[in-house]
């Protein structure tokens, strides 16, 4: 395949471009100058054809599943710009892949993410996938957990968010996943002085019971002496890095394919053994998050 076939495959809407994406995941010379460079057009406001722009959201999905990580700065500039422009390339995987694909593109950008988190002129959906890859870089050992425990005490005071502000579960749910105990209290506390406000549209009473079973969950998942209950926790709680596994192409392409994802029917016998494979609930049309 070339440039064009490539650019012109994975712009394809009326199904998952398996063939394309496997032939970009074997030949990565083939495709990822591409991406590069679209990105980095996408990132200067310069022309990117129609076409260009479909396929771009495979080909990012593509640079993280191949772990080129120079697709870690223009991306987090696009999703950082105009939330309109954000959403017309990534559309809702912004809340389901595309964390995963700043996992497998951010090993180590621990700082840059937070920097992200604390900008309150970025949309808080992008705040909490910045927040997420955060969080994976504290799990996998990129930032020490005294630090990370530092930053998420100081939030309240720090980052701020309006009281209305969804991203203080995204924060709540930091300190669960981190299993950090010690800052249940400033929880609790945060909730109490109404510097979290309640209300039927935004955070509930009830959020402060799923941070308890949260942090239950965490605790447990790294206190068991079977290493598979954590690596079960971690897949659980969408800390998998994106992978470019079929079943992590179709989780991506339910957010931008005509019908919102496939049916088993209409894959490719070796396909459908490969998700049979991937996952033990294929085609359960659920997001891992």
């Amino acid at each position: 395949m070339n440039r064009q076939d490539i650019v012109a495959g994975l712009a394809e809407r009326d199904d998952l471009p398996w063939p394309t994406l496997s032939f970009c995941l074997e030949t990565p010379a083939a495709c990822v100058p591409t991406f590069l460079l679209l990105l980095e057009r996408e990132t200067r406001g310069l022309p990117v054809s129609a076409e260009e722009h479909d396929a771009l959201f495979f080909g990012i999905h593509l640079l993280a599943a191949l772990r080129i990580e120079e697709a870690f700065k223009p991306l987090s500039a696009i999703l950082c710009s105009d939330s309109q422009k954000a959403a017309a390339l990534v559309h809702d995987s912004v809340g389901d892949t595309i964390p995963r694909a700043l996992m497998a593109l951010g090993a180590d950008q621990a700082d840059a993410c937070w920097d992200i988190v604390a900008s309150p002129r970025t949309d808080w959906l992008v705040r909490e996938a910045f927040l997420r890859c955060w969080t994976f870089n504290v799990l996998d050992g990129h930032l020490p957990l005294d630090v990370a425990a530092e930053k998420l005490r100081q939030f309240p005071t720090t980052v701020a968010p309006e009281p209305d502000n969804l991203l203080w579960i995204a924060w709540m749910t930091a300190i669960a996943d981190l299993g950090l105990t010690s800052l249940s209290p400033l929880v609790q506390l945060t909730f109490e002085s109404g510097q979290i406000e309640q209300n039927a549209l935004g955070v509930l009473p009830s959020d402060m019971k799923v941070f308890r079973d949260d942090l239950e969950d965490a605790l447990h998942a790294r206190a068991d002496d079977d290493t598979g209950t954590y690596a079960h926790w971690l897949e659980h709680k969408a800390y998998t890095p994106f992978s470019g596994t079929l079943q992590d192409f179709i989780q991506a392409g339910k957010h931008v394919l005509k019908d919102g994802g496939l049916s088993e029917d209409r894959l490719p016998s070796d396909a459908r053994l490969l998700v049979a494979a991937d996952s033990t609930n294929p085609f359960d049309g659920h997001s891992r998050g």
